[in-house]
């Protein structure tokens, strides 16, 4: 009887074996990328500020992300983060600030959702402790750990988003590559990112910001310091690249400018906060630039100077943090149903 359980076993064992081989394999495999330069969008429209009623008294917000029918808000208060619903009342804060148990010391929220078992959760990425939990947005001490990344592996995760059996994220470490994290076996896979090269490794020019689609299963990722926009797969395969304008040569310099400073998407579009042109900065405003999942321009949205957006579908809107908003740093813009 121990000797069938133990060839169970090894079959077991080489099973798994096996798979984690022909998951590496598949992770490992590079499509060709195309790669598009754009200067002009089909659309170009200018959009008027409207202040969101009720939200002067939270002037300690400093993000916000569309969730379902909710907002969850970054603050500077006792709580990381703020849950409003679409009217913008407030539902609860969550995530305490602290050391002790179920409290956070440096939550990142990349705008994944969970519902499960008639609850809601947002996923945090706890940075200092490489540990994602879930976070009920209606109870901030229904807090429950999804995994922890093993210190051998040498993740320092930026964001990550879980994606059927496995992570996918970005580094932060060295020039922040991609990973793809295989749960069932402990594999992780890193892609390189353009102009990589032994010879140039830049951390600050490939610091990201990501959005994943579950429907299209990419992500865009779109650098802080660089004018450009990569659409991977779940398997963190760079599909489209899309430069801004130019195709330029790295700098290091390139660092001192923030180009996009958030991105965000629905099941069609992709939405890219930007401040890289020079023109709109001295007006005292901001870009909005769409895509769809394929690389194609849509419109380009011009806005006053902002820090953060989200879209919110049902009310056909941009809600933004305004840089010089006077009664509230909340403001909405409303936008055409075609580009939504």
């Amino acid at each position: 009887m121990f000797q069938m359980s133990n060839h169970f076993l090894k079959s077991i064992n080489s099973r798994r074996i096996f798979l984690c081989v022909l998951s590496s394999v598949l992770l490992s495999s590079c499509r060709d990328h195309q790669e598009r330069v754009v200067t002009k969008f089909p659309q170009q429209v200018s959009l008027e500020a409207n202040s969101i009623d009720g939200t002067d008294k939270y002037q300690d917000i400093l993000s916000v992300t569309m969730v379902a029918d909710k907002y969850v808000c970054r603050s500077k208060g006792e709580f990381f983060y703020y849950v409003f619903d679409s009217q913008f009342q407030l539902i609860s804060r969550i995530a305490r600030r602290g050391h002790g148990n179920k409290e956070f010391i440096a939550p990142f929220f990349s705008g994944q959702y969970l519902q499960e078992k008639g609850r809601e959760y947002i996923y945090l990425l706890e940075r200092p402790q490489r540990t994602l939990y879930k976070v009920n947005i209606h109870d901030a001490m229904d807090v429950v750990p999804v995994f922890r990344f093993p210190i051998g592996k040498k993740i320092e995760p930026r964001y990550i988003f879980s994606v059927a059996n496995k992570f996918v994220g970005a580094n932060d470490l060295d020039d922040c590559k991609i990973f793809v994290y295989d749960r069932q076996c402990g594999e992780c896979i890193f892609k390189e990112q353009i102009y990589t090269s032994e010879k140039r490794k830049s951390h600050e020019l490939f610091e990201s910001i990501a959005s994943y689609s579950p429907s299209n299963e990419k992500l865009a990722v779109a650098f802080f310091n660089l004018p450009q926009i990569d659409i991977r797969n779940s398997n963190g395969d760079i599909l489209n690249t899309i430069f801004i304008d130019k195709k330029s040569p790295l700098k290091e310099d390139m660092s001192d400018k923030l180009y996009f400073s958030c991105v965000c998407s629905t099941d069609k579009y992709i939405y890219a906060l930007y401040n890289g042109y020079d023109d709109l900065e001295k007006q005292g405003k901001s870009a909005v630039l769409v895509f769809d999942w394929n690389a194609n321009p849509i419109v380009k949205y011009i806005i006053d100077a902002s820090s953060y957006m989200t879209v919110d579908i049902k009310k056909k809107r941009l809600v933004t943090i305004g840089e010089k908003a006077s009664n509230s740093r909340l403001l909405s813009y409303p936008i055409s149903n075609e580009n939504l």
